[in-house]
């Protein structure tokens, strides 16, 4: 079964606001200067493309293990 449009495009926004949202905490846990205008617009960016593809996993792509390798 496939997803409404309507969805898939709350989700995303919905990720994008809160990937810019949780910014802030991060970037304070870290001892990082405050997010600026570009970090919240790449931020923004990141968390739409994955609320689009349905990728929830936080964890940067480059990171991630690969399937089938230990």
């Amino acid at each position: 079964m496939t997803r409404p449009l309507s969805i898939i495009l709350a989700d995303a926004f919905d990720y994008a606001a809160r990937a810019v949202f949780e910014a802030p905490q991060a970037h304070e846990h870290y001892g990082l200067p405050a997010p600026s205008t570009w970090d919240n617009w790449v931020y923004w960016w990141r968390g739409f493309a994955a609320g689009l593809a349905g990728d929830y996993e936080s964890t940067p792509l480059i990171a991630r293990p690969t399937p089938g390798k230990p």
